[in-house]
This record gives C-alpha cells, sequence and structure tokens, in this order.
C-alpha cells in the first residue's frame, strides 16, 4: 500500500511537471507573438549611393554619418528597423508595393523614404532623433551621445 501511494504521488508530480512546461513553452510563445505585435518596424528606403555611412566620399556626409550611428545604437538596443540602398537591394524597391508606387509615381529625387509599419513617414529627408523615437515609443534618451544635427535651413 505504501509503495503504491508513492508511485502514484510520483505519477502526479511528473504530471504536473508535464503541465508545468507546457505552460512555460505557451507563455514563450504568447510573449514571442506579443513582441512581434507590439515592435514598430521602421524602414529606410535610401537613393543610389556607394556606402551608407557617408564616409566613402572625398567629404564627410554629416547626415548619413548621424543616421548610420543612430541606427547602428538602435540595432544594439534590439529593436527592428531596416535600411535598404537603391544601389545595393533594388530589389526591395520593387518587392514593396508602397515603396514601389511612390517611385513611380514621385521618382527617386524624393528619397529616403522612411516607412514605420509599412506607411510611408518622411521623404526626402532622413528622420531626425527625435521623430525616430516618437514614432518607435522610445524614450529619447537612449539615442544620448548620438550625434544631432540642425536642420540645414538652420545652420548659419
Amino acid at each position: 500500500m505504501v509503495v503504491a501511494n508513492i508511485a502514484l504521488e510520483l505519477v502526479c508530480v511528473l504530471h504536473i511537471c508535464a503541465l508545468m512546461q507546457v505552460c512555460v513553452r505557451m507563455a514563450g510563445v504568447l510573449i514571442y507573438f506579443m513582441v512581434e505585435i507590439i515592435m514598430k518596424t521602421l524602414q529606410i528606403f535610401e537613393p543610389a549611393m556607394c556606402c551608407d555611412t557617408g564616409l566613402c566620399g572625398p567629404s564627410l556626409d554629416p547626415e548619413l554619418f548621424r543616421i548610420s550611428t543612430v541606427l547602428s545604437t538602435l540595432k544594439k538596443q534590439g529593436l527592428n528597423f531596416e535600411r535598404y540602398n537603391l544601389s545595393n537591394t533594388p530589389q526591395e524597391f520593387v518587392n514593396n508595393q508602397v515603396v514601389n508606387k511612390f517611385i513611380m509615381q514621385l521618382g527617386v529625387d524624393e528619397l529616403p523614404l522612411t516607412l514605420l509599419d509599412g506607411q510611408i513617414v518622411k521623404t526626402k529627408t532622413y528622420p531626425t532623433n527625435q521623430e525616430i523615437c516618437r514614432w518607435l515609443e522610445l524614450p529619447e534618451h537612449i539615442l544620448d551621445g548620438v550625434i544631432r544635427l540642425k536642420p540645414k535651413c538652420c545652420n548659419k
């Protein structure tokens, strides 16, 4: 009788462990899907360039350097973004219906084009640090230490 009770308790413990493993797996899957739903996707489609850092030409392009630094910082934080250069990844411009339609209507002179979750949020210039933080619902301090440039109209 004692052995039967111990065996029954052992079976119950094993069932409880199995149920706990199922619950842990289900919680992990739920968290994964919640993160995928909550996480916003930022995409930048750029004109044809030889490099994306602004360091390859005869003079430094401070705006390219800034956006490269910002996106590098975001990547280190585990945030989701994509950056496409027309000369390096032309198929992305063809495959994305929003971008394709935009270029067909307005031309490549309107690039860079910034999309947030597939919707156009900015054209002709790169997003500012503040815009990126607002769109991705991030505290601005996440980009502390990253280059901040004045708009061209304000450089005197």
